[in-house]
């Protein structure tokens, strides 16, 4: 029994397997050792979910215990086991207790795709008063997937719940159910709720390509009077990506917006749907090189440049005037965008390497340098690059002769994996 203390997970397991064969009742055995405190303990767990529906009986009358310390533990259980613990708890959702009830609902998790057996219970759930397991039983029909297609209209309709958890869970499981889910997401967008309307573009974003269909009626929620509803549009158009080209007039306009999301979202938008949104060019370009214009906007239009301009022809000039601005993000995201241009951004080589050592913050919210991604788009750049990495590797400051031999390994891979 202190074996499966021990610190080593093999000692866990071989106590485990011992207790196992010699127990002359395993199931009674393992079920107090999880409900006694060894809930933590992964072997305990495992070895119970090997046992699969004999144990339910006993979780079950557990979980029903009034003195029950740590439900989750049970329902994680239940859950790994599958159907039958997933029938186990749905009964469970029923309980008195409020904890159990939530922590039944979060079990159903573990059952994956075979918690589809209690999606009823959960729209029930969704719909009911009990507002924490209201948000419990929004996320598990996420987890499911798209065979919880019954559960859409509760989904909806959570969108506009008083509550934000319960609000963003329901977004983020129709987003998890998938291409079922946009018809009524798109009939949402004309929503009276403006969280509603927000929450249904942003859980399209979630669909992703497969909400194609709903992009005429994101580009009229562009034109919305509520600005989170215009950003989640914009970045919905975004993540629908090639297939949103229809709407990159408006995007482009909205490069003007009074709201600096949409601003930035817009811009994001363009350089996700690529080479189709290169009416934009001409605005995002002006966008960065206006010293005056935020500087996460300026990022957001020079990244986006490069996911239009694949060859690089039009926007080379605007990355050579930009690569020493004074502000590290803008460095940054030249750096970033030479990297998407790859072989094509070869007569910026030597600033790339110069740019080495260049230890500033490349990116708003992140703690990666313009030196490590210049290393990457010389990389990326590939045997146009080599000699100057070489000479770097020799003669360049520690920091870059360290980067230049890392990047001449990864190029050497490259090479060798083709």
């Amino acid at each position: 029994m202190k074996a499966l203390d021990d610190r080593d997970f093999y000692v866990q397991s071989s106590a485990a397997s011992a207790l196992l064969a010699i127990s002359p009742n395993p199931e009674k055995l393992f079920v107090e050792l999880l409900v006694g405190g060894r809930c933590r303990n992964m072997c305990v767990r495992d070895t119970l979910v090997a046992m699969g529906a004999r144990v339910v009986p006993r979780l079950e009358k557990a979980l029903s215990s009034p003195t029950v310390e740590d439900p989750d533990s049970i329902t994680q259980t239940l859950g790994l086991i599958g159907k039958e613990g997933v029938r186990a708890l749905v009964e469970a959702m029923s309980s008195n207790v409020p904890r159990v009830r939530s922590a039944a609902a979060l079990g159903l998790v573990y059952a994956g795709s075979e918690a589809v057996e209690a999606a009823p219970a959960l729209v029930r759930a969704l719909r009911g008063k009990d507002k924490r397991l209201c948000r419990e039983a929004a996320q598990v029909l996420g987890s499911i997937g798209p065979a919880a297609k019954e559960a859409i209209p509760a989904l909806v309709e959570a969108l506009s719940d008083p509550y934000p958890n319960v609000r963003a869970r329901s977004a983020h499981s129709l987003a998890k159910i998938g291409k079922s889910s946009v018809p009524a997401l798109v009939d949402a967008l004309n929503s009276d709720d403006r969280e509603a309307r927000a929450y249904a573009a942003k859980a399209l974003g979630g669909v992703g390509a497969a909400a194609r269909s709903a992009v005429p009626a994101l580009v009229r929620t562009m034109n919305d009077a509520d600005d989170r509803v215009r950003y989640s549009s914009a970045e919905a158009l975004g993540w629908i990506g090639p297939g949103a080209a229809d709407a990159v007039p408006v995007l482009t306009s909205a490069l003007a917006d009074s709201n600096k999301y949409v601003r930035r979202f817009a811009a994001f938008a363009l350089g996700r749907i690529g080479p189709k949104a290169a009416p934009s060019l001409a605005a995002l370009l002006q966008i960065a090189e206006n010293e005056a214009a935020e500087s996460v906007l300026r990022t957001h239009a020079i990244e986006a440049l490069g996911g239009i301009d694949k060859g690089g022809a039009k926007i080379l000039p605007a990355l050579l005037r930009l690569k020493n601005n004074r502000t590290s993000f803008v460095r940054g995201s030249v750096v970033l965008c030479l990297k998407e241009l790859g072989p094509n951004a070869a007569p910026v080589v030597p600033w790339l390497v110069s740019a080495l050592d260049d230890e500033s913050f490349a990116v708003p919210g992140m703690h990666t340098t313009v030196g490590y991604h210049a290393m990457k788009a010389l990389v990326a750049i590939g045997g146009a690059a080599v000699s100057a990495l070489e000479e770097a590797s020799k003669g360049g400051s520690v920091l870059q002769s360290e980067r230049a031999r890392r990047g001449l390994y990864l190029i050497g891979r490259m090479r060798r994996s083709r």
